[in-house]
């Protein structure tokens, strides 16, 4: 099992309280105890609830090329990287 994840909260982010943190510390752990397929479909339900207006021509693009990573991983055909790794890779694109 990959390593316990951790969670950087950037000031737009910063909970109100200690409470928040912690919850969202427990939340993060149960997500990432969850397989593959789950996590992806709980991320797309969460960007879904998102006030911003969707392009659906893209938005279906997008569930194809989800479902063919998904399908991909699945059979074998691809390997996923950790979170960790995936974590740095954000960081070192979004951090100045």
């Amino acid at each position: 099992r990959a390593s316990e994840p951790t969670i950087r909260l950037t000031p737009q982010f910063l909970p109100i309280n200690s409470n928040m943190i912690t919850t969202l510390t427990q939340v993060t752990k149960d997500v990432m105890a969850l397989p593959a397929s789950q996590r992806l479909a709980l991320a797309g339900l969460l960007l879904e609830c998102d006030d911003l207006p969707i392009d659906p021509g893209a938005a279906a693009a997008w569930e194809l090329e989800i479902q063919s990573r998904i399908s991909q991983i699945d059979h074998g055909k691809e390997s996923g990287i950790s979170y960790e790794e995936a974590m740095r890779a954000a960081e070192r694109q979004l951090l100045p």
